[in-house]
């Protein structure tokens, strides 16, 4: 019979606190959704959870990694050192099949308990009569929003890999022409590594919670308005120095409850995570012979959703002036018309 290893037992207690401590983590009486600051501190609690689910096997990995490139560096040819670097950097990109588990476990657990919260805030909030528990559409969106920001995860450690190998290159090839002896370039190796993949996936797993945390909130506010006969919406934007042209743009905008509803249904539907992209794209910024315009893609096809003639952004309470902007019902069609517009959105929607 197999002993269990220090790392089964850091596990367990990781999933135990995973299972049991969303409950009194996330329903905290001051952490309203709604708010700003309790909708932060909901996206720092995800955020930690996912970088304590990906902690023990991106640890063993980084020091797998470190291991293998503990090597006489000044004795090696160009090509040898080029294979350690790739051998030794493929225990990172290897992970990505024990983490996405877990994170998909951490973001399904944290969208139950975020909807039902949200739920309680919206009914307090706008004197709604709605009980506080999951629709089908609920559970199937966080359902499927888990499994996309999973299947990205996957995506993200293939690139950290490509981005270390190509740090791990420079600081080898700089160490070699300081004269640097295998020692020094290994601390230096390992000082930088740590550093960057501490630094990488705090940053990557707080953009993940935010992504997740405002869907979820999204979708549990939809399902409270049509619940109370709420038939219309409005996008409620915080209009500050950093707000996006198309938040600014979208502030105050009225869309259907119904075809909002509906259009998550389509995202819940879909097991490809491709095509959530596409129901639900996220609108970017770019120039061209015309100016500065808005845009979401569709596959490889960019498409236009507004020329921004005059930007608002760093400044307070303004909106700016755009033209060419899609309606209403193209921006339905499009799935642009609830929050997030894009990593780290702090819109929300309000009854009309």
């Amino acid at each position: 019979m197999t002993q269990p290893t220090a790392n089964d037992a850091s596990d367990a207690l990781n999933d135990i606190f995973r299972l049991m401590g969303w409950r009194h983590l996330i329903a905290k009486a001051d952490n309203d959704p709604l708010e700003r600051q309790g909708f932060l501190e909901v996206i720092r609690m995800i955020m930690r959870q996912l970088v304590s689910a990906s902690a023990p096997a991106e640890g063993a990995a980084y020091r797998r990694m470190l291991q293998l490139l503990d090597v006489d560096w000044p004795t090696l040819t160009e090509e040898a050192r080029e294979h350690v670097i790739r051998r030794a950097t493929a225990a990172i990109g290897g992970i990505s099949g024990s983490v996405t588990p877990k994170v998909e476990a951490v973001l399904v657990d944290a969208g139950h308990e975020l909807i039902l919260k949200t739920k309680k805030a919206v009914s307090g909030r706008y004197g709604l009569r709605i009980t506080p528990t999951f629709h089908a559409v609920d559970k199937a969106v966080v359902k499927a929003a888990a499994k996309t920001n999973s299947f990205f995860v996957r995506d993200e450690y293939g690139n950290r890999q490509q981005a270390l190998s190509v740090l791990a290159r420079k600081i080898v090839a700089k160490g070699l022409e300081r004269g640097l002896d295998r020692y020094d370039i290994g601390r230096e190796l390992k000082e930088a590594l740590d550093a960057a993949g501490l630094k990488r996936s705090e940053a990557y797993y707080r953009m993940v919670a935010s992504i997740f945390a405002a869907r979820s909130r999204s979708i549990a506010t939809l399902s409270g308005f049509e619940e109370a006969g709420i038939s219309e919406y409005l996008w409620s934007s915080v209009v500050d120095e950093v707000t996006t042209d198309f938040c600014r743009m979208m502030n105050g905008q009225t869309f259907s409850t119904r075809r909002a509803i509906d259009r998550y249904a389509k995202v819940a539907a879909s097991d490809d995570p491709e095509i959530v992209i596409q129901l639900q794209p996220f609108v970017g910024k770019s120039r061209d012979e015309e100016g500065e315009y808005l845009y979401y893609r569709q596959g490889e096809q960019r498409v236009l959703v507004a020329r921004v003639d005059q930007s608002a952004v760093g400044e307070r309470d303004k909106i700016g002036l755009f033209s060419k902007a899609m309606n209403q019902g193209q921006l339905e069609n499009a799935g642009l018309t609830t929050p997030p517009a894009h990593p780290h959105c702090r819109s929300l929607i309000i009854p009309a």
